[in-house]
């Protein structure tokens, strides 16, 4: 869904306050409403012969609705134009212009990858043409307390929601097989989160200082959990590792300080220095003989209470 931006500098257009203006961000000019709407539409692809009977404007009213229950946010965008072109003052097409507007703010999507959201709204509901959430997409966004992902969501980019310290929930749909590095990094106020099952990749550090994480349960296919990646999650109390985990990266569970319960080793083929280092609740952690053969000290820190063999 192309944005609305200045034919002079190019950079977004918003809604002016108390004004049926629109003014670039970056250079200061306004626009008219009107002119905003030909550049809004200017490639919608529609064919018309304006204006239409009334009949045939009720049908484009009932498809305009249809679309955007829909969040067919591409053929509504194209039916307002055609509405707009047949009637400008129509109340409903110029309702759904200023919602198709306010998403172009907030929302920079390009070719189904949402490239950054620019709101300021609480509760986020991110639109179903969105296929990927890009790099930094969310990054900082400390207004953020809720996040509702499209079914079609595959991947979540690196730095993707880091920072986003008032956030407390994220509905991640199945579908998600990446999550990037450092994607949950700093999100201080998530409390649960849970991936999907077909995620096969969780990034180094991707849910580091996640200091209120209490719960998280890894999904079978992931293969290795990465350096820091739940790196001074303080309330994390407990962690399974599927069988299809073979590694556990450098300082992987750093200052995890309520960690209890950890394991099992069984299939467990490396881990990495320091995975362990500062949790003083762990009770005990099972490890295989095999890795005393090297170097024991990764393993037998002082942070441990039993260490079994």
């Amino acid at each position: 869904m192309a944005g609305v931006h200045c034919e002079i500098c190019g950079g977004n257009l918003v809604a002016a306050e108390r004004s049926t203006m629109f003014i670039c961000e970056h250079c200061g000019i306004k626009y008219p409403k009107d002119k905003v709407r030909r550049m809004l539409f200017k490639d919608s692809g529609i064919e018309s012969n304006a204006p239409a009977t009334e009949e045939e404007i009720n049908r484009f009213h009932r498809l305009l609705k249809k679309y955007f229950d829909e969040e067919n946010f591409v053929d509504a965008e194209k039916m307002t134009n055609r509405i707009l072109e047949a009637d400008p003052e129509d109340k409903m097409a110029n309702d759904y212009f200023d919602v198709l507007c306010q998403m172009k703010k907030d929302f920079r999507v390009e070719r189904g990858i949402l490239v950054k959201y620019t709101g300021k709204a609480a509760d986020v509901h991110v639109p179903r043409l969105v296929t990927a959430i890009g790099d930094k997409a969310f990054q900082n966004c400390e207004t953020v307390v809720s996040i509702t992902l499209p079914q079609g969501v595959r991947s979540l980019g690196n730095y993707a929601f880091s920072g986003c310290t008032h956030l407390k929930s994220i509905e991640l749909p199945r579908g998600v097989t990446f999550i990037g590095y450092r994607a949950f990094a700093r999100c201080t106020s998530l409390e649960s989160l849970q991936l999907p099952d077909t995620v096969k990749f969780i990034g180094n550090y991707a849910f580091y200082d996640c200091r209120n994480l209490k719960a998280l349960d890894l999904p079978p296919r992931v293969p290795t959990i990465g350096r820091g990646t739940f790196s001074h999650c303080q309330k994390l109390s407990a962690m399974r590792f599927p069988k299809r985990v073979k590694n556990i990266g450098d300082y992987a569970f750093q200052d995890c300080i309520s960690l209890k319960t950890v394991g099992p080793f069984d299939e467990i083929m490396a881990i990495g220095e320091g995975a362990f280092d500062h949790c003083p609740s762990l009770e005990e952690i099972k490890i295989p003989h095999r890795f005393m053969d090297n170097a024991t000290a990764p393993y037998s820190s002082a942070s441990l209470k039993t260490l079994r063999l």
